[in-house]
């Protein structure tokens, strides 16, 4: 904000501050429950018409309905959302954590919404000098710590083994649910709105995790073993807990990530998108040096253009890659027309899963980011982005009046409902899973499992569904996993 900016704000009395946000909370709430016929002059404003008609045309030509699908999704979100961001930067240049209350609702829900650690104080480093710094163990104890750490081998392989079979079994029924919904019929009625599918997984999700956090206080003595010590750091390091509106910028890009990866399989194929998944390391490194500042090493760009280029090797060599099972091409008498149509969803595809890969490095680089500079565990990271989506999703649904349409095809279609409620199952209890693995194994072992994971994808998808892979594919396929270990 501009300095004149700052000053009206500044010179605001906490009566006009509140009544402001009020009227923000408010206008987010209409937003998130009215229906689209409601807000015609929104979309009008937002987006320029002769725009709109561009993009109908580019869909029409398609024959795809995605950009518009897509771009109402987008005014959906931000519908509800921007009062929300009004909110945040309204309480931070008044110096809310200053001048405003502590104590009431109104007050708590800005604080929880807009400032660090709720606007309490930061830990002091007296308290850090008083709980003391981690002493360096003796001899003895080493030497007892490695004969603890040997007698206790059996039981790590055994862990290890569980959290394995866990992902895998987790996400490879993910993957073949998430395929069978998207690309099937179900009694000569096909799913479409992919949206639908998000909201159900992250509601799910979180109604998972918000019991879990306040459990957690209770379990932290009988659970913290190789978590204790990155508990206490978190602890006394000085950092607080993220503002709530800090989760929305990731839960907005898995969203639309989420939406991009179901979307691409109707025009790709499964493992097509498999492939695409493990070349996003490209993606990640470039989000991780424009949202993190990281750096990386040589070999780590050697071995991304290793992982990219068997990638193309793949995508060049497979006859599917432009015919996914629900591709308009089998209803094409013309050959013309089908090559046309094959090429329309080669862009499509491509297209939705540039998108996927661009969405999906900003959601782990941005949720890195605030592990990095708050007081935020992975239980914190899931309830907070799960409950973010809940609400853009939500938003999205209801203003385009897709989610009763969603329901009643559910309804009457038992077997998807079925499907749906396994397929977020399966999404919210795999996400635990990575959490434990990653806090017991690190980052590096969890990589690996799910590296396997994705072989094992293509291999199951190719069996179950019957995916013709020429030998240069698979070829392409064995570079892509080399490059990743």
């Amino acid at each position: 904000m501009k300095k004149p900016t700052k000053s009206i704000i500044a010179s605001l009395s906490l009566g006009q501050v509140h009544t402001l946000v009020i009227l923000a909370f408010a206008a987010s709430a209409i937003a998130a429950v009215a229906p689209w016929r409601w807000l015609n002059p929104l979309p009008t404003w937002l987006i320029d018409t002769a725009l709109l008609a561009e993009l109908s045309a580019l869909a029409a030509e398609l024959k795809a309905d995605w950009p518009v699908r897509f771009l109402a999704n987008l005014i959906g979100y931000a519908s509800s959302l921007l009062p929300l961001y009004f909110v945040l930067r309204l309480v931070q240049a008044w110096g809310y954590d200053r001048r405003g209350p502590s104590r009431g609702i109104l007050p708590s829900c800005i604080r929880t919404l807009a400032l660090p650690g709720g606007g309490a104080a930061s830990p002091k480093d007296d308290e850090n000098d008083r709980l003391g710094a981690p002493r360096k163990p003796s001899k003895e104890q080493q030497q007892k710590q490695k004969q603890q750490h040997q007698s206790y081998s059996l039981r790590w392989c055994l862990h290890l083994t569980a959290c394995f079979l866990g992902l895998q079994a987790a996400y490879l029924t993910w993957g073949l649910l998430q395929e069978r919904m998207t690309t099937f019929d179900y009694n000569g009625e096909r799913f479409r709105d992919s949206q639908f599918l998000v909201f159900v997984n992250r509601a799910l999700g979180g109604l998972l995790a918000l019991p879990l956090m306040l459990l957690a206080p209770l379990t932290s003595g009988a659970t913290r073993k190789s978590s204790q010590t990155k508990a206490s750091d978190r602890m006394t390091d000085g950092k607080q807990s993220p503002p709530a509106f800090e989760y929305v910028y990731s839960s907005v890009s898995n969203i639309l990530s989420s939406w991009c990866q179901y979307e691409a399989l109707v025009y790709v194929t499964f493992p097509t998108q498999v492939l695409a998944k493990a070349s996003k390391i490209i993606p990640v490194m470039l989000m991780g040096r424009l949202v993190s500042r990281k750096s990386y090493r040589v070999d780590e760009y050697f071995t991304a253009g290793l992982i990219s280029g068997g990638t193309a090797l793949f995508l060049l060599s497979s006859p599917e890659v432009a015919e996914a099972p629900s591709s308009p091409t089998s209803t094409a008498t013309n050959p013309t027309s089908a090559t046309q149509q094959q090429w329309m969803n080669a862009v499509s595809g491509a297209t939705l899963l540039a998108g996927y890969l661009m969405f999906d490095a900003f959601t782990s680089s941005w949720q890195s980011k605030l592990f990095a500079s708050y007081r935020s565990g992975p239980i914190q990271m899931l309830a907070g982005s799960s409950l973010a989506s809940c609400l853009a999703t939500v938003t999205a649904q209801l203003q385009q009046g897709s989610l009763v349409s969603a329901l009643g095809f559910a309804y009457r279609q038992p077997l998807f409902a079925s499907h749906l409620g396994l397929l977020a199952l399966c999404s919210t209890l795999g996400q635990l899973v990575i959490f434990h693995t990653i806090d017991s194994f690190g980052p590096v072992t969890f990589t690996i499992i799910m590296t396997v994971r994705q072989g094992f994808a293509i291999l199951i998808s190719s069996v179950v569904y019957q995916h013709r892979l020429s030998g240069n594919a698979w070829c392409g396929v064995g570079v892509v996993f080399a490059g990743c270990f």
